[in-house]
Order: C-alpha cells, then sequence, then structure tokens
C-alpha cells in the first residue's frame, strides 16, 4: 500500500510537500519530478516563451513538407462528424443509466432530456468541477459511476424546477 501522506523535497525552491503535489513522471511506474508542480509549471512556462520563434519555425517547416497532413476543411469536417457521434454516443450511454425518461413527467425524447442536479447546486459543480462544457459533465459522470446527485429531467421540467424555486411545476 502506497504512503498517500509521504512529503518530499523540491530541489528547485528547497520546501517541503506532500507527495502528491510534485507531477507524476515516468508513465505507469509510479514515479514523481523531483520538482513540486509550481516549479514544474513556471519552468515549463519559461521554456516554452523562450522557444517561441523555434516552434514557429519548426510548424512552418512541417507543414511545407506536407501541407495534407494538417487542417484542412475536409479533415475538420470529418473531426467534427467523429465529435459529434462520440458526444451522442456518450449521452446515450448516460441517459440510459439515469432510466432513459424524465423522471417527472415520463418524457423519453432525448432531444429534449437533460442531467438535472437534484440539489439545485449545478452552478456550484459546474464552477467546481464540470468547467464550462456540458460534454465535461457527461464524462465525470461516466467517471465517477453515475452518482445520485444527478437526475434526468426535460427540458420543461428542469426550466420549471429552476423558475418555481427547485420544485417542478408538475408537482
Amino acid at each position: 500500500m502506497k504512503n498517500d501522506h509521504a512529503t518530499r523535497l523540491c530541489k528547485k525552491c528547497n520546501s517541503i510537500f506532500p507527495l502528491n503535489t510534485f507531477p507524476k513522471y515516468g508513465g505507469d511506474n509510479g514515479g514523481r519530478r523531483h520538482e513540486c508542480h509550481d516549479c514544474y509549471r513556471a519552468r515549463m512556462t519559461e521554456h516554452y516563451v523562450a522557444n517561441r520563434e523555434h516552434r514557429k519555425r519548426a510548424a512552418r517547416i512541417n507543414y511545407a513538407k506536407n501541407p495534407a497532413a494538417h487542417w484542412t476543411p475536409e479533415r475538420r469536417a470529418r473531426a467534427n462528424e467523429l465529435a459529434r457521434k462520440r458526444n451522442t454516443e456518450l449521452r446515450t450511454k448516460v441517459y440510459a443509466m439515469y432510466g432513459g425518461a424524465c423522471v417527472c413527467c415520463g418524457d423519453a425524447e432525448p432531444l429534449f432530456l437533460t442531467l438535472d442536479h437534484i440539489d439545485n447546486n449545478g452552478k456550484m459543480m459546474r464552477k467546481e468541477v464540470h468547467g464550462k462544457a456540458s460534454l465535461n459533465l457527461y464524462n465525470w459522470v461516466v467517471k465517477n459511476n453515475y452518482p445520485k446527485v444527478l437526475q434526468l429531467l426535460c427540458m420543461n421540467c428542469n426550466f420549471g424546477k429552476s423558475r418555481n424555486g427547485g420544485t417542478c411545476p408538475h408537482h
């Protein structure tokens, strides 16, 4: 069993931090870097800024070698099509795990369904957990084994609940 409370000395700032504040290193073997997350981020940012012209030059050379390998309108359209397909499959999977129909009125049209935060804390969860993109929520739901803090509602029930102080107008 790993010791989750272990500490390590950062060799850049000479401060002692918990082991989990050091970025992972070395793939699956569980190694950690010799510098804390803040020092690592500062070093990488400095490197990124210092090598901007080199990166731009390398990008121009790579593009000149094979312009077809870069984003053409056709390639972008295909990538967008695949992304829409993956997103639809993800939503379908999540909706199925939450019953496939609105828990209030029973509407089962997937285009009208949405996930609802039962405790009306969606704004807080979006801010702290999910980020701005709605797909982050769906990925989070799958990763966290379909938590009971969410339910499936149709848009009418969800908006009605929002405007009615947390209670769907059907009730």
